[in-house]
């Protein structure tokens, strides 16, 4: 396996606001919102709201998606950069579930 690039992360409100213009693709507990980014790179944002639980909760499946994104968004070949946003919904207590979640997201966006 090929050493992968460390992930562009949107940073600003505008940016993440900006996404939600963009295409959706609903999942069970996990939904991905795509929007071309006019830079050459993605950038990954992920949304993990109060309601799914404490901190700790929220931070593990947000680590969860930078972890899968990293190994997944790399693989995605286009000419232009795209944002890809997950807003998750549910939490969600195994990461090969929550893998097959994101990874059919993607394949499906794709």
């Amino acid at each position: 396996m090929a050493p992968s690039k460390k992930l562009q992360i949107i940073k600003s409100r505008r940016d993440f606001l900006l996404s939600f213009k963009g295409r959706k693709v609903p999942g069970r507990s996990v939904s991905l919102y795509l929007r071309e980014n006019g830079l050459k790179t993605h950038r990954l944002g992920i949304t993990a709201p109060g309601k799914l639980g404490n901190a700790v909760v929220r931070n593990r499946l947000k680590r969860w998606c930078r972890e899968i994104a990293r190994q997944e968004l790399n693989e995605i070949k286009t000419d232009s950069g795209t944002d890809f946003h997950f807003l998750i919904s549910r939490p969600v207590d195994e990461f090969e579930e929550f893998r097959r979640t994101l990874v059919g997201l993607l394949k499906k966006a794709i």
